[in-house]
């Protein structure tokens, strides 16, 4: 029902997870938590949608004497994993979250960003993530440093090898789309985790505060703490996938049918 819709309160969060160097953003999602049905929405785009920059995000790097991109004839075009990189210090995360705003339509209340060593740190504070690994995963590159060796099958994942799992895409037939759908469904375990699990809920106020000095985020901690105690009483949250609370331009929607072009 639309008009119930319009009436259910939305917060809408950006979950930013940076790569080795932490200068591109893999992952980009934006959870929309409804406080009206207590659902989480989940809609991920992936890193290598091809985006054009804002003219004030443009105006900024022009003044700033920053490299504009520019690709395929197009001035301000670039990998949405690039937007991050191209902002410069200081400014990233306020890029990627302008940047998903524009390409989504919606306007984002806090953003959180996670590096790979912060990730690993949080799901090893919470004892592991149960996950049931679909298939094989093995990838080997030592000049990123990446090594992945995962079996499939019901396990318990702790930060080490749950980074393996997120970061894997090489072997899948969709590339980042699959990826996406692995990270999603990692985090949908996570949470459910955390909600059933009676030592966490009953410490969440100190986990949250554990969270919050490990990722970066414009969040307020006394602001977490709040939803924290919006979790503790509703005990579990749906995570309906994968539905959007909003309107998605388009344009998205190309990002999941077509597979993307070598040049990009």
């Amino acid at each position: 029902d639309v008009s119930t819709e319009a009436k259910d309160q939305l917060l809408n969060i950006a979950l930013l997870g940076t790569d080795g160097d932490g200068f591109r953003t893999d992952v980009n999602i934006v959870a929309s938590l409804n406080l009206t049905t207590k659902e989480v929405h989940l809609i991920s785009v992936p890193r290598d949608t091809r985006v054009v920059m804002t003219d004030d995000m443009i105006a900024y790097l022009e003044k700033n004497g920053r490299t504009v991109p520019q690709a395929n004839g197009v001035y301000g075009q670039c990998k949405l994993t690039e937007v991050h990189a191209y902002a410069g210090e200081g400014n990233r995360s306020t890029f990627s979250v302008a940047m998903l705003e524009e390409i989504l339509g919606i306007d984002i209340d806090y953003y959180v960003k996670v590096d790979l060593d912060a990730f690993k740190d949080i799901v090893d504070a919470v004892g592991g993530v149960e996950f049931d690994v679909q298939e094989r995963l093995y990838y080997s590159d030592p000049a990123q440093g990446l090594y992945i060796d995962l079996y499939p099958g019901p396990q318990v994942l702790d930060g080490e090898k749950a980074e393996m799992l997120v970061r894997f895409r090489e072997g899948y037939a969709q590339k980042d789309l699959k990826r996406i759908e692995v990270q999603q469904e990692f985090l949908k375990a996570f949470i459910s985790q955390v909600c059933s699990s009676d030592k966490i809920m009953s410490n969440l106020d100190s986990y949250i505060k554990i969270f919050m000095e490990k990722v970066e985020s414009d969040m307020p901690v006394a602001t977490a703490l709040k939803y924290a105690g919006y979790i503790k009483r509703k005990k579990s949250i749906r995570l309906p996938l994968p539905q959007t609370p909003f309107p998605v331009k388009a344009a998205l929607i190309s990002i999941w049918t077509k597979k993307a072009p070598k040049n990009w």
